[in-house]
């Protein structure tokens, strides 16, 4: 394999640039920082190319970092640094890769046949942006981005044609955990996740939800998983969640409560019982909406 004929630092300052997208809310924490909690840089992005490849209807709303408490940040350091005072919802470590043309006999079992890239993990920095990754939760992203070429050519053509965004790939830091290194043939957030690898891309999706069927034991008759009880039940469950004191200052539940009541207040144009059902349908609808998920029926 072969390193990438342009150094990270060039990859780097021009994805930045396109992912800002003209916003100036970009903090670059420097060497320092960059041991202690792994990344590059820090900023609040628009993108909607971006932000659509992780399912996200609308940016996510961002964090205040001061307003978290950084202690494994600060433990070995004498004194402490004021933190951006503006919000951020983008966390990103950049890694120059690695390429091949002809994927090696390990490879080529799980299918990875032809040119392909290939990052390492840092251990020490895997661990600090999990860190992160786990106190910002869903109110900001953390992710690696590495570049889905390799060539000088190509950067500087990305970099006029304004695509270096659309020919990177962006692999979640929460995916790489208890991995060495991602491998990646195209852009976005699909590869594998190497040590013992694992294709990601919720590839197993299908057997999870047969492992499921068969532990629950459901019969393809059970009609109790099609009855509008379980629906309205369900609906009561994500209602009795969000609304648990815990949540209180989570910006996608106060969204989730706003149109809850607004669909609450429709009025029905039909028999109100089977308007009641489609009012439940919306309503789980709404929640997978704003929180990104996909809703899927076992049985």
């Amino acid at each position: 394999m072969i390193y990438a004929e342009f150094e990270e630092k060039e990859f780097e300052g021009p994805l930045n640039i396109q992912l800002l997208q003209g916003s100036n809310l970009l903090w670059t924490p420097g060497q320092v920082f960059e041991e202690a909690i792994g990344i590059d840089a820090a900023m609040f992005i628009r993108h909607h190319f971006f932000w659509r490849l992780f399912h996200f209807p609308h940016p996510p709303g961002g964090v205040l970092i001061p307003y978290y408490r950084w202690n494994f940040i600060w433990k070995h350091r004498n004194n402490k640094r004021r933190l951006p005072n503006f919000k951020l919802n983008l966390f990103i470590q950049t890694k120059r890769p690695m390429t091949s043309s002809r994927a090696s006999k390990k490879y080529r079992v799980q299918r990875i046949t032809g040119r392909y890239w290939r990052f390492d993990v840092l251990k020490h920095q895997q661990e600090a942006l999990e860190k992160v990754a786990q106190k910002l939760k869903d109110r900001a992203l953390v992710v690696y981005a590495a570049p889905v070429f390799h060539i000088v050519k190509d950067l500087y053509d990305h970099i006029k044609n304004n695509t270096m965004v659309q020919n990177s790939t962006f692999p979640p830091v929460i995916r790489l955990k208890s991995h060495k290194s991602w491998i990646y043939q195209e852009p976005g957030i699909k590869g594998w996740a190497y040590s013992k690898p694992e294709f990601v891309e919720e590839a197993f999706l299908l057997e999870q939800i047969t492992s499921m069927y068969k532990k629950e034991g459901i019969s393809e008759g059970d009609e109790l998983w099609k009855s509008k009880q379980n629906l309205q039940k369900l609906v009561n469950i994500i209602y009795e969640t969000l609304t648990e004191k815990a949540n209180q200052y989570n910006p996608r539940v106060k969204e989730y409560l706003f149109w809850f009541e607004e669909i609450k207040m429709v009025t029905p144009h039909f028999r109100e019982e089977d308007f009641q059902i489609h009012k439940n349908f919306l309503m789980i609808l709404l929640f997978c909406t704003i929180f990104n998920l996909n809703w899927y029926i076992i049985g």
